[in-house]
């Protein structure tokens, strides 16, 4: 895990990202996304970006507990889904969370977290 000098804020962000999550996951009238992009794709990738954005900031021993984490996330969003009346669960819906999540986590370990430290650097120098 590299340090990061803004990692609160890095967090914060991540936070946040839950948060959009669980709104769009509840809702009854969700954002429409691109038509190319399937509701199994969507939660793969969805999964995918908290899982990469979590593993840039913790540690490698920690990726068991963030990936538990999201999947509790994942699996509590489906049961209040089961519970709204305008939203239902789905299994495979979970599962694309799982691929996801297991997915985002290879990358944090492949990249050892650095991408965040590339992204933040890009981003300094598009605006300076």
């Amino acid at each position: 895990m590299p340090a990061y000098r803004f990692r609160r804020a890095w967090l914060t962000i991540g936070w946040a990202l839950v948060a959009y999550t669980l709104y769009v996951s509840l809702s009854s009238s969700p954002p429409d996304g691109p038509g190319w992009l399937s509701d199994k794709l969507a939660h793969g990738l969805t999964y995918f970006v908290l899982a990469a954005w979590f593993a840039a900031l913790f540690a490698p021993r920690d990726y068991v507990k963030v990936g538990l984490g999201l999947l509790g996330l994942g699996i509590a969003i489906e049961l209040l889904q089961a519970r709204t009346g305008y939203r239902y669960a789905e299994v495979a819906d979970g599962l694309a969370n799982l691929a996801g999540i297991v997915a985002g986590l290879a990358f944090g370990l492949a990249t050892r977290g650095r991408w965040l430290a590339w992204f933040y650097r890009r981003l300094a120098a598009a605006v300076s």
